[in-house]
């Protein structure tokens, strides 16, 4: 009976988490703090009852992260050259990083982590068709899916894009891996649906998400012979998919422009963009900044007022380093390098199949960083826990296994 009810509690907190990410990430729910932080506290109190069955309060490796990084957060508005700005800024991070510890402390095994991913793609499933009914299907590939329509007004392109590619690349793994043949179908379908809702966001980063995902995960996948196939298949189909974009019309305007100018702006060829060589000034002058104060920053989020163009450096790691100095750039990304390092030999050596997929799926979300800031959205943040989510119940089942045989051996 006991059992029956700690179970229960799970289910109900997987359900509460999924309202909760589908209020942070649509910014006209979030904007009714009545239902925003309703949610929360409903899922805190969940997440206490389930301390209480348990009779321990879970003190783990992200939550002290998670505590060491909001109090390094909280400790530069003591020298920042904006208090009120950096005190909005920990805030968002707190509440981010407060969802984030409770998920990753509510995942003690493979039914909560299958509960966790189940989550997260209903969440975004339903954000997207949220941005599809408020537009309307006619109207799509008029102008990038954001600011541009009427209903969206708060909501960012780059910000659909990121959830509708996570989306995208999640529901196509479980299509494959799923036995079931009418699930398989649904699971295509929506695939090809927050596929079509990214590439109407006109996010370059977003398809990147998608693109680089799956040549990670399918040449990792593999080895020998196969792994040849793999990347034969991934050839045509990205060849496919590039040539979709050029040919259509609506959306060569929306993202293939945007694409070419990315492939030339790397190659070092002039662009005509002007977003490219703004975000190049901006590492410039933020490096310039991050020099003059290396140490603590000027306090988180006050990047902007340094900058002529009195905005975020559109950098995670600019952004970092110019608000928290070197201290907090490594506070941050030291779970991520944890990470990394615990999950190296269930990806390269033990080769799990779950384990590489996150693993693809991390590595675009560190490359983004580059040209998103990150810090306190959830979109990124959530992904994250759920692989270090996984790694921590490989470690477990591992540690399990090693005592089995010690056990065995002694007897």
């Amino acid at each position: 009976m006991k059992l029956r009810i700690k179970l229960g509690v799970k289910k109900i907190y997987f359900i509460v988490l999924c309202i909760i990410l589908i209020i942070e990430m649509n910014p006209t729910y979030k904007e009714n703090t009545v239902v925003r932080y309703g949610a929360i506290i409903i899922g805190f109190i969940i997440f206490c009852v389930k301390c209480i069955q348990y009779k321990r309060f879970p003190v783990n490796v992200f939550f002290v992260w998670s505590i060491s990084e909001c109090v390094f957060c909280i400790l530069s508005s003591m020298w920042s050259i904006n208090q009120e700005t950096t005190v909005q800024a920990c805030k968002n991070i707190f509440i981010v990083l407060f969802i984030c510890s409770m998920t990753y402390s509510m995942v003690d095994n493979i039914n909560d982590f299958r509960a966790f991913w189940r989550s997260m793609c209903v969440a975004y499933i339903f954000d997207a068709m949220y941005v599809l009914f408020v537009v309307g299907i006619n109207n799509l590939s008029t102008a990038r899916l954001g600011a541009d329509y009427i209903g969206l007004e708060m909501w960012n392109a780059n910000s659909i894009g990121a959830f509708a590619g996570f989306g995208c690349v999640m529901l196509l793994y479980s299509t494959i891996i799923m036995k079931n043949k009418i699930g398989k179908i649904v699971g295509a379908i929506l695939t090809v649906f927050m596929l079509f809702i990214c590439l109407n966001t006109g996010s370059r980063k977003a398809l990147l998400v998608i693109a680089i995902t799956i040549v990670i995960y399918f040449y990792l996948k593999d080895r020998g012979n196969k792994r040849v196939r793999n990347i034969l298949i991934m050839a045509i189909s990205l060849i496919v998919l590039w040539n979709v974009i050029m040919i259509n019309d609506n959306l060569y305007e929306l993202i293939g422009i945007r694409m070419e100018s990315m492939i030339s702006s790397l190659l070092g060829q002039q662009t005509t963009e002007n977003s490219m060589g703004m975000r190049t000034l901006m590492i410039t002058q933020g490096l310039g900044y991050f020099s003059e104060k290396p140490i603590l920053g000027y306090g988180l989020d006050c990047y902007r007022y340094l900058s002529p163009f009195g905005t975020y450096a559109h950098n995670n790691y600019i952004e970092l380093m110019v608000g928290t100095g070197f201290i907090g750039l490594f506070i941050f990304y030291s779970i991520y390098i944890y990470a990394f390092i615990k999950g190296y030999r269930f990806v390269f050596k033990e080769h799990d199949d779950v384990a590489i997929f996150l693993f693809s799926i991390l590595v675009i979300v560190v490359v983004n960083h580059m040209a998103i800031v990150s810090y306190y959205n959830i979109t990124y943040n959530i992904m994250f826990v759920l692989f270090i989510s996984y790694i921590k119940l490989l470690i477990q089942k591992r540690k399990k296994k090693i005592k089995e045989k010690r056990i065995c051996g002694c007897g």
